[in-house]
């Protein structure tokens, strides 16, 4: 029996997706995080030293971000399906749906960027500047492994593109993975303990993420300098397998153990308590990454834990009444940039380095690095509301027809 079959053997229903107030900005705050980042990163020198280079590197782990909610909100259906609050949702149907969400806009933005704009890696190897290894791609293999969003996976492609895409592989991965362990998890709910079940699939993610996190952990306590961006970057296998799903589970699967929480009944939280506690536990935890000497494979670990505190933060109080964090988040600039998050997520990098390659940057110090946020800033919100009008909503209006 096939997944989609044996999941239509069980009344599929459509996936429902639960409204939790804030989550949308908190989406348009990772994006905006991750765009500071690489401001900070490729063009403005000062930003990265001292106390605004700790905040500008604390702020790339808006991607852990993406990775946690996407965990949350993806698995909250299965959840309660496991738990037998709704039927499983329909594979088909979440498919088409996932496909719809991610893929027209990447292609969209990718084929300008690669083309028309000529701002994509050709050779994102460590160590080369942007200027040395970015244009207009030529080589067919690059190219089609892009469109097809498959480049994380062939070394010689890898980093090639749009740089910040490399994270869809681990994505789309996820989105193959997370319903085949939430159906398993379905069908052993029946046999034992559903609150045992609905936890397996979360378990399992972060067990593999966090064992090859000690894997490369291992590996590379040896290498020194280059060697290591070789190791987790370059053209080679083991970089594969460091950008792969394998290496990211875990940032998945802290944000679908909050969707379990919430499936659980955790909404009866009370919203000033669990507002003040999560908040604070993720500030701890954020701030133990930024004082101590963690290593940088094991970075990502607090703050994808930080993410799903931030992430109960807004969504747990939101189901039981006032919740200012949510209500902060629901304010229009805020929403609006979740809205189109997407699309700044892929087109922020194209654009900083076309401002970079017709010299339109404010300078690499401090100033020039506020001045740059707002122009980058400014200029892929303008991209990304086009793209999100006519490529993100008509494909959106697509999928809420399935």
């Amino acid at each position: 029996m096939t997944l989609t079959e044996g999941a239509a053997a069980h009344q599929p229903t459509a996936i429902v997706r639960d409204r939790f107030e804030g989550i949308e900005g908190l989406r348009g705050i990772a994006a905006l995080s991750v765009l500071v980042h690489h401001t900070a990163n490729y063009l403005s020198t000062a930003a990265n030293v001292g106390q605004v280079g700790l905040l500008t590197t604390v702020l790339a782990h808006g991607l852990t971000l993406f990775f946690a909610l996407s965990g949350f909100l993806l698995y909250k259906p299965f959840a309660d399906a496991i738990l037998g609050h709704r039927g499983f949702p329909s594979i088909r149907r979440y498919s088409g749906s996932r496909f719809l969400r991610i893929y027209p806009a990447y292609l969209a933005i990718f084929l300008v960027a690669a083309f028309a704009l000529g701002v994509v890696w050709l050779d994102g190897a460590p160590g080369l500047g942007v200027g040395e290894v970015s244009g207009r791609m030529t080589d067919p293999v690059d190219i089609l492994a892009n469109v097809f969003v498959v480049q994380s996976y062939v070394p010689e492609a890898l980093l090639t593109g749009i740089g910040p895409a490399w994270s869809l592989s681990a994505e789309i991965a996820f989105y193959v993975v997370m319903p085949v362990l939430a159906y398993g998890a379905y069908r052993i709910a029946g046999v034992t303990s559903k609150r045992v079940a609905v936890l397996l699939p979360a378990v399992v993610l972060i067990a593999v993420g966090l064992g090859t996190k000690a894997w490369i952990a291992a590996e590379t306590s040896t290498l020194v300098g280059n060697d290591v961006s070789q190791w987790l970057w370059g053209h080679t296998w083991t970089a594969v397998v460091s950008r792969s799903l394998l290496a990211q589970a875990d940032l998945f699967g802290y944000g679908m153990l909050v969707a379990v929480v919430l499936s659980l009944g955790g909404g009866r939280v009370r919203a000033h308590v669990a507002t003040t506690t999560v908040l604070l536990v993720a500030g701890l935890v954020m701030l133990r990454v930024t004082t101590t000497h963690i290593a940088s494979v094991y970075a990502p670990v607090a703050a994808g834990i930080a993410s799903a505190f931030v992430i109960a933060a807004v969504a747990i109080p939101a189901t039981t009444g006032t919740n200012w964090v949510a209500g902060v988040l629901r304010l229009r600039p805020f929403a609006y940039l979740g809205l189109i998050s997407y699309s700044v997520y892929l087109w922020h990098v194209p654009v900083i380095w076309w401002l970079d390659e017709h010299d339109l940057v404010a300078g690499r110090g401090l100033a020039g690095f506020a001045v740059n946020v707002l122009v980058v800033s400014g200029v892929t919100i303008g991209l990304s509301s086009l793209t999100y009008r006519f490529i993100e909503k008509p494909a959106l209006a697509l999928k809420s027809r399935l």
